[in-house]
């Protein structure tokens, strides 16, 4: 699947409050009657432009850069596995509004798991983007059968920034 159509996808999973809160911010007013997939191609469009592209990566700052790279290395991320990894450097409202507020700018979209748990990835839409702005700094190479430590040893390189490369402009 093309990340345009993940990203889409992603996005109809959303409810309609949320989605419509989305384009509203990108958009503005949305007039009524409207259609969804209209909506979609216009938000798509929006994001897509160049301009618009380098304005939303642009505002990325180091904290931003840690979160996403944290998002990528476990792939599919629950809010609880993310803040265990920064639970040290804040509290869990602030990780929490900083987690939405990554997704309001749609840097990362909501995902319910199997389990029916609230998870995290990167943006399909913005994903490979930000990968050619880390200047191939970061990387994913598979460790099998704990070759580098436990889960307490992978949290606490992580938190160190030892095991993984943050984005940074």
């Amino acid at each position: 699947m093309k990340p345009t159509e993940e990203w889409r996808k992603l996005l109809f999973d959303l409810s309609d409050q949320a989605f419509f809160d989305l384009v509203r911010n990108y958009l503005g007013d949305i007039h009524t009657p409207f259609n969804k997939h209209k909506l979609l191609d216009s938000l798509e469009a929006f994001l897509l432009n160049k301009a618009n592209l380098e304005q939303i990566i642009s505002m990325i700052d180091s904290s931003d850069a840690a979160l996403l790279s944290a998002v990528d290395f476990l792939g599919c991320a629950s809010i609880g596995q993310l803040y265990s990894l920064f639970s040290d450097e804040k509290p869990y409202y602030s990780f929490y509004t900083h987690l939405m507020n990554l997704e309001e700018r749609l840097l990362i979209c909501p995902v319910r798991s199997e389990k029916g748990e609230q998870t995290v990835v990167i943006s399909p839409i913005f994903k490979e983007e930000l990968e050619k702005r880390s200047n191939g700094e970061i990387t994913l190479k598979i460790y099998p059968n704990s070759t580098l430590g436990g889960d307490r040893d992978l949290v606490e390189g992580m938190r160190s920034r030892v095991a993984f490369e943050v984005i940074d402009r």
